[in-house]
């Protein structure tokens, strides 16, 4: 989450592109993964280095998109990842491969809303949505049809000062935990 800007129109902007790679010229309608990325975001297909078709390079980013939706909106990480199994890879794909996507019952989203994060966060890239299947995906288009625009931004924004008001008390939260816990060694 510490990749998202919002300029001033409320836009969301993912941002750090720093490991990206131009696949446009590639010959091969496959391509090996290279290891690269962030820890939690990765999907098994990078952590595993699969060969996967470059059409579906799209896809890794959507999972990346899931994982930061996910941890906004329930403030943790998908399938059981926690703080300390960041750098252990063998963990982080263990984890993905056999936990399930546990959806906070107590939090009330729209069944749209949890049914476009379920489909950003599908283990099996060949199941994940594809880059047009997620901006046509109701939850991010379907408003659009009935709401006229001033009125999707204000739910739109609300949504996100939302998550991000909340992002930031937990945060807030750890930092004050921690320097409580410097404050005793």
């Amino acid at each position: 989450p510490q990749n998202l800007v919002i300029n001033e129109y409320l836009e969301v902007k993912i941002i750090d592109f720093s490991n990206s790679i131009d696949y446009r010229h590639t010959k091969n309608d496959k391509i090996k993964l290279p290891f690269c990325g962030t820890n939690f975001y990765l999907p098994k297909e990078v952590i595993k280095e699969e060969r996967i078709k470059v059409k579906d390079l799209n896809k890794i980013d959507l999972y990346a998109l899931g994982v930061i939706l996910y941890n906004m909106a329930f403030g943790k990480y998908p399938y059981g990842l926690k703080n300390g199994d960041e750098n252990n890879y063998k963990e982080i794909l263990r984890k993905i491969e056999n936990e399930e996507l546990e959806m906070d019952k107590k939090m009330e989203y729209s069944p749209l809303f949890l049914d476009f994060l379920n489909k950003l966060l599908k283990k099996d890239i060949n199941e994940r949505m594809n880059i047009n299947n997620a901006l046509n995906h109701y939850w991010v288009k379907g408003s659009k049809l009935l709401l006229d625009e001033k009125e999707k931004c204000e739910i739109t924004s609300n949504f996100l000062r939302y998550l991000l008001e909340n992002h930031i008390k937990k945060f807030n939260d750890y930092v004050r935990a921690e320097s409580l816990n410097l404050c005793y060694i």
